[in-house]
C-alpha cells in the first residue's frame, strides 16, 4: 500500500502519520534489543513447556492454574507457526507491547485530541514496567494492551451509548477477564462508569447500564467455572504478604522504583485533578475525573480484597500492568491542563529522560537480571557430555517442583540424563538412600545437584559433603526473582554408603 492509501486508510493527515510510524520504530528500538539476554525464569519456562505440548493435556493443566487461558492459547498458536526458540516465543509480548504505543496513540486521538493522545503513547513508550515485562513470556504486555483497549472503548461508549459500542465494550471486558482475573476490578470500574457517566435521564441510564452488565456478563461467561474453581482453591496458593508497605511497593513497580519518575507522574495527576475540580470545561472534567475512578477503585478494591483475606492476598507488583492504562491517561491529561504548551512538551521529554535514565542506570540492555536457569543446563549438558552418564538431584524448594521447568532447557541442550526429586525436608538417611540407588541403577558414580533456588540447599549441600567428594561448584547469580540458580558436582564412591530404604522419587516426566 502506497504512502497516501495508508493515510486515507487511517484518516489521518500525513505529519500524524509519520508520528504514527516514528512511535512503532521507537517502540521497537527500546523492546527489541535484550530478547535474549535474560534466560527464562521460573514462570517464563512454565509457559514455554505448556505451549509445547498438546493441546487436550493443555486443557487438563490449565484448569489447575491461577490464570485464564487466552494468552497461553494465543502463545500455543504462536508456537505452532513460529516454533519454540527463545526469541521467537519473547518475540510474541515484545510485537504486542510495540504496537501497543501507536494503537493507543490512534485510539484516543478522537476522544482527547492529537497532543493528549501522543502524551500517552510518549509515557507508554518509556513506562519502566511496560519496557520489561514486553520482553517477559508472560500474560502482562497482553493484558496491558486490552485494558488499553478497553479503557478506549469505554470512552466510546460514553460518548455513543449505543448497542454497538455496549457490546465492543463488553468484548473488550471479556477479551481482558480472559488474560488476567484481577481484571476483574477494572472491569467493575468500567461499570460503574458506564452507568454513571452518561447523560440521560435516570430511567434510560439505568436501562443502558443493565443492558451493559447483561451483555458483559454473557461474554465472560465461558470463564466463570475456571474464575470460581480458582477463587475457592485461592488458599493453597503462594500469597503475598499484606501490608502498607507492599502497596508502596506495587505502586512504584510501574515505574521501576525510579523515584523521580514516579514523583513526576505523581505531580501531573495532581495537575489533572486540580484543573477538574476548578475548570470550566465540564466534558473535559467528567472525563478527568473518570480516569481518576479508573485509576483508583481497582487498586483500591485489590487492596481491601487482601486486607480482609491474608489467604487471598493480591498485592502482587505486576498485576499494576493491567490498571497502568488508566494511570498512564490521567498523567497524559495532567500534562494536556498545563496551560503552557511548551512547558507541558518540555515535562514530558523529562518523564522521557527520566525513563532512559532508568534503562541506562540499571544497565538494562547489558546485564541480565532473571536466573540463568539456560547457563546452568549448559553447564549440566557440558558435565553429561565430558562423563557420558551422571546423576541428576533436583532440589524441590519451597515443597514444589519448580524443577521440572528445567525441561524446556534440557530438550533445547539435549541433556538426557535421569533426574532425582528430592524435596527440601528428607532426611539425610533417605537422601543417601535415594541417590545409591539411582546411582547403581544408572551405573555413574558423577552426581549433580542442582536448583533454581537456593532456600533450601544448606542441609542436603552439608550431607553431599560429608559423604561425596566435591569437585565443584558454580552458583548463577540472579539480582531478582528467586535467589540464585545453583549447581554442585560431586564424585560418588557408593562402598562409603548404606543403603537406606525410601520411596522411588526418581524419572524426569
Amino acid at each position: 500500500m502506497k504512502m497516501d492509501g495508508f493515510v486515507k486508510a487511517l484518516d489521518l493527515r500525513r505529519n500524524q502519520a509519520v508520528t504514527v510510524i516514528f512511535l512503532l520504530a521507537a517502540a521497537a528500538l527500546l523492546r527489541l534489543p535484550a530478547l535474549t539476554l535474560n534466560s527464562f525464569w521460573a514462570d517464563e519456562l512454565y509457559v514455554a513447556n505448556l505451549v509445547s505440548k498438546p493441546f487436550e493435556t493443555q486443557l487438563a493443566i490449565l484448569w489447575n492454574e491461577t490464570l485464564p487461558p487466552l494468552f497461553y492459547w494465543l502463545a500455543w498458536l504462536w508456537s505452532l507457526s513460529f516454533g519454540t526458540s527463545e526469541f521467537v516465543l519473547r518475540l510474541l509480548p515484545a510485537l504486542i507491547g510495540i504496537v501497543t504505543v501507536p494503537i493507543s496513540f490512534l485510539l484516543f486521538k478522537k476522544h482527547f485530541g492529537s497532543f493528549t493522545a501522543f502524551a500517552i503513547a510518549v509515557l507508554i513508550l518509556f513506562l519502566p514496567a511496560h519496557i520489561y515485562y514486553s520482553q517477559e513470556f508472560r500474560t502482562y504486555s497482553f493484558s496491558f494492551l486490552l485494558a488499553v483497549l478497553l479503557t478506549a472503548a469505554l470512552f466510546d461508549y460514553l460518548s455513543d451509548p449505543s448497542a454497538k459500542q455496549r457490546w465492543a465494550l463488553a468484548a473488550a471486558c471479556a477479551a481482558l477477564f480472559g488474560t488476567h482475573y484481577v481484571s476483574l476490578f477494572y472491569i467493575l470500574s468500567v461499570l460503574f462508569i458506564g452507568g454513571v457517566w452518561i447523560v440521560l435521564n435516570w430511567r434510560t441510564r439505568l436501562k443502558k447500564a443493565l443492558s451493559l452488565c447483561f451483555t458483559v456478563l454473557l461474554l465472560v461467561a465461558p470463564f466463570l467455572p475456571h474464575f470460581f474453581y480458582q477463587s475457592s482453591t485461592m488458599k493453597d496458593f503462594w500469597p503475598p504478604p499484606v501490608g502498607l508497605y507492599r502497596v508502596g511497593i506495587m505502586m512504584g513497580f510501574l515505574f521501576q522504583y525510579e523515584i523521580s519518575l514516579a514523583a513526576m507522574y505523581l505531580l501531573l495527576i495532581a495537575v489533572a485533578m486540580v484543573s477538574a475540580w476548578y475548570g470550566k470545561d465540564k466534558v473535559l472534567s467528567s472525563k478527568i475525573w473518570a480516569a481518576v475512578v479508573l485509576s483508583m477503585f481497582p487498586l483500591s478494591g485489590v487492596i481491601m480484597v487482601s486486607w480482609i483475606s491474608p489467604n487471598m492476598s493480591l498485592l502482587v507488583p505486576r498485576i499494576m500492568l493491567v490498571f497502568a492504562p488508566s494511570v498512564v491517561l490521567l498523567a497524559a491529561m495532567g500534562l494536556s491542563c498545563v496551560p503552557n504548551k511548551r512547558l507541558s512538551t518540555m515535562l514530558l521529554l523529562l518523564c522521557s529522560t527520566l525513563s532512559i535514565w532508568w534503562l541506562y542506570s540499571s544497565a538494562f540492555y547489558t546485564v541480565p537480571v532473571k536466573s540463568d536457569f539456560r547457563g546452568a543446563t549448559q553447564e549440566i549438558s557440558r558435565l553429561e557430555k565430558e562423563h557420558e552418564n551422571v546423576l541428576l538431584v533436583s532440589l524441590d524448594s519451597r515443597g514444589t517442583t519448580f524443577e521440572r521447568h528445567y525441561d524446556y532447557y534440557f530438550e533445547a541442550f539435549g541433556v538426557k540424563s535421569d533426574i532425582l526429586r528430592v524435596p527440601g525436608d528428607m532426611s539425610e538417611d533417605q537422601l543417601l538412600g535415594h541417590i545409591q540407588r539411582a546411582a547403581t541403577i544408572h551405573k555413574t558414580n558423577k552426581l549433580v545437584v542442582f536448583s533454581m533456588h537456593d532456600l533450601v540447599l544448606t542441609d542436603v549441600l552439608e550431607i553431599c559433603d560429608k559423604h561425596f567428594q566435591k569437585e565443584y561448584e558454580k552458583t548463577f547469580v540472579s539480582p531478582a526473582h528467586f535467589g540464585h540458580t545453583f549447581l554442585a558436582s560431586y564424585s560418588l564412591d557408593l562402598n562409603r554408603v548404606d543403603e537406606k530404604k525410601g520411596s522411588d522419587i526418581s524419572g524426569r516426566q
